[in-house]
């Protein structure tokens, strides 16, 4: 498992083989978690989340915030689907599901 952080100013942060906990800091910050199940939290501001590319990924997204700017994107190619059809949010939760 990796644990990457870095809190000051606009971040890029990519996880990479295996389970990775990601974590940005205050600005703008870029965080994809790569391969396997990983915690991200992309913390204050205008962030871009980035989840798993493939079935075997369960990640977990912490502190995502619309009103802040946050963006969650997923890769549908890895998972054989080309439509959002495939894919579900419950709000109640807050699990999206794909």
């Amino acid at each position: 498992m990796d644990y990457l952080s870095d809190l000051i100013g606009d971040d890029s942060i990519w996880g990479a083989w295996g389970d990775d906990t990601l974590l940005g800091g205050h600005d703008n910050d870029y965080l994809s978690g790569g391969s396997k199940n990983d915690y991200i939290n992309g913390g204050h501001d205008n962030d871009t989340l980035v989840g798993g590319n493939n079935a075997d990924t369960i990640d977990t997204i912490l502190d995502f915030n619309s009103n802040e700017g946050d963006m969650i994107k997923i890769d549908m190619s890895g998972y054989g689907i080309s439509s959002l059809n495939n894919v579900s949010f419950n709000s109640a939760t807050g699990e999206l599901s794909v």
